[in-house]
């Protein structure tokens, strides 16, 4: 751990940091009331774990040097300070005056000096309180407060706030909400101002490094919290609004553009703690966004559209992220329109795949109410070792396990071409019907994917939509769907040079495993008598009645044949001639000559 300089404390303590119990423990730097000595502290998602100094001090000493001039009566307040005082207190001291190594010392309970451990904390108990969010905000104040001097970061701020489109930021919101597990989400146009609020979890330090920075992966246990990549898509606020306070219940600041505007962009870094001038409901986080830039029209102009497509995907996402919660409803009050949403009818075909409805019921301001379904399909996958790479390198972040690609359409009216969404919806339109959602690795304006000729992570996700498409046949095998005219334009067209393949999104993707699911799987519609539509099973008996049902059978089982033949011609009397049973190309309107049937 010696370098050839001399670090400061923070960057000398990193590396003891890792040695907690907890994985993702960092060092900030801590304000000292006296030049004679360097101080830092260790935190993690819940809170203060140990403290550092550049030299040996008892512990009254030291707590007069974080504590500086606060109050006495405000120290009675706080749990964390009382804790300092009497219980075991971890420090970690520099070895010499021009060391990097350190040494871990340990305050027993109700004594003044620290004694040396030769082992680091394995079960240390951190605090987190106000006392101790305004300790960590005051921090991450202070070390970006000289950060942003560098041009290269003023020169990267002013970059960056030109790639967001100006109502960007009301989906970051939405999105960081359904991240949090939030089951109320709240958009209020209030004053002067928009109110956002939500009741998923509180903030913890490493939330708060990463709304106030760009480009620094930080590995909550909380799970991550979505303010964008690496802090970037947070800042897509300030697009819009000059000011922006934060609150809930423990933590409260703000990040506000000086007046007059000078200094650039750095101001959207530097979170300034403000006492808590109201008591935050319950455990809600609240955002307000204040000055809006061009004024109150502009804010209500951003409002004035929400996808169609955001109730039904955010509101899913919440659902399985709560499941095991319990929580049913996920609801959106947009401004004054709810939209309350509800999962139903989940049904698993096998270990990777599965279909659901999810119901959005909306009441707009006027008290009218209205009422869409939507059909979600999903696919599990293993991304390819190289994909894996592509999203660490591209995220800072490793991945394992499983992927999901959902495929999701409006049961009731399907637009002619499908976005593709990454939980908010791009600006990248697929040539059929169905929207798609992944993790896809995107621009850093969210809008577009990047390049999938070089994107292996986009690519993995790209090649399993035909499987993803497999699954609205089986939806509509288990369904006993009677008119698959909505249906069939879903499917993937093969080039006129291979049959196994599709072009999608100047990409050439297999059909394979959709051929197979539909040449192996009972899931294709095929026409049989009445009555033996009317039991479990295919008795195989003749049936003079002209009048036709639906069965499903395997496209190995089955055959095409034109549409006119089974307006005429008796089920039973094709499967006698023909050797199989006849599709239902009657109900599939012009799909029925689709290529894949061939």
């Amino acid at each position: 751990m010696e370098h050839s300089v001399r670090l400061p404390l923070r960057l000398a303590a990193e590396p003891y940091a890792k040695q907690l119990s907890s994985p993702s423990a960092i060092s900030l730097g801590l304000h000292c009331s006296t030049d004679a000595s360097e101080l830092a502290m260790l935190v993690d998602d819940d809170g203060i774990h140990a403290f550092c100094s550049s030299q040996q001090l008892d512990r009254s000493k030291l707590l007069s040097l974080i504590l500086g001039t606060s109050h006495s009566e405000d120290e009675q307040l706080y749990k964390s300070i009382q804790t300092w005082k009497t219980n075991p207190l971890w420090l970690l001291v520099r070895s010499s005056a021009g060391s990097n190594t350190m040494q871990w010392h340990v305050y027993e309970q109700g004594q003044e000096q620290a004694v040396p451990s030769t082992t680091p904390p394995t079960s240390t108990e951190p605090v987190h309180d106000i006392y101790c969010a305004q300790l960590i905000t005051n921090s991450i104040r202070r070390y970006y407060s000289q950060q942003i001097l560098e041009p290269s970061v003023r020169g990267f701020l002013s970059v960056l706030e030109k790639q967001f489109a100006a109502d960007l930021y009301l989906f970051e919101l939405l999105q960081n909400a359904v991240d949090d597990g939030a089951s109320t989400v709240r958009f209020a146009v209030k004053d002067q101002s928009l109110q956002v609020s939500h009741n998923g979890r509180q903030f913890t330090p490493l939330d708060v490094l990463g709304l106030s920075s760009v480009g620094l992966s930080t590995k909550s246990r909380q799970g991550k919290r979505t303010i964008g990549f690496m802090g970037v898509g947070f800042k897509a606020v300030y697009k819009r609004y000059a000011k922006v306070e934060i609150r809930d219940g423990t933590y409260s600041f703000v990040y506000e553009e000086p007046t007059p505007h000078e200094g650039g962009y750095g101001w959207v870094m530097l979170p300034k703690w403000r006492k808590q001038q109201q008591q935050t409901q319950g455990t809600m986080c609240h955002f307000s966004l204040e000055r809006p830039r061009g004024g109150m029209q502009n804010v209500l102009r951003d409002l004035g559209v929400l996808p169609t497509t955001a109730p039904p995907l955010l509101g899913r996402a919440a659902l399985v992220r709560m499941e095991e919660g319990g929580s049913k409803k996920w609801s959106l009050d947009w401004n004054g329109e709810v939209h309350v949403v509800e999962r139903t009818h989940v049904q698993n075909y096998n270990t990777n795949d599965a279909s659901e409805v999810v119901t959005v019921n909306s009441t707009d301001k006027q008290g009218q109410k209205r009422q869409s379904k939507w059909l979600f399909v999903s696919h599990k996958f293993l991304p390819s070792k190289l994909a894996r790479q592509t999203y660490l390198q591209h995220t800072k972040r490793s991945h394992s396990g499983f992927e999901e690609v959902c495929g999701f359409i409006d049961l009731a009216a399907q637009p002619k071409a499908g976005r593709v969404h990454s939980v908010l919806p791009t600006i990248i339109y697929l040539p059929t019907p169905m929207h798609v959602q992944s993790s896809w690795l995107l621009s850093v304006d969210r809008q577009q994917v990047q390049d999938l000729s070089d994107n292996a992570w986009n690519l993995d996700i790209l090649n399993v939509l035909p499987l993803v498409v497999a699954n609205f046949f089986r939806w509509a095998a288990n369904k006993k769907l009677e008119d698959y005219t909505a249906l069939l334009p879903l499917l993937p067209t093969p080039t006129p040079q291979n049959s196994e393949v599709a072009e999608m999104l100047g990409q050439l993707i297999p059909l394979q495993g959709l051929q197979k699911a539909l040449l192996t799987e009972r899931i294709l519609p095929v026409a049989i008598p009445i009555k033996d539509a009317m039991n479990t099973t295919d008795n195989n008996n003749n049936n003079d009645s002209l009048t036709i049902g639906t069965g499903y059978y395997e496209g190995d089982s089955s055959v095409w044949v034109p549409p006119a033949f089974l307006k005429w011609l008796k089920p039973q009397f094709l499967r006698t001639w023909l050797g199989k049973r006849p599709l239902r190309t009657d109900i599939m309107g012009d799909a029925a000559y689709h290529p894949i049937f061939a």
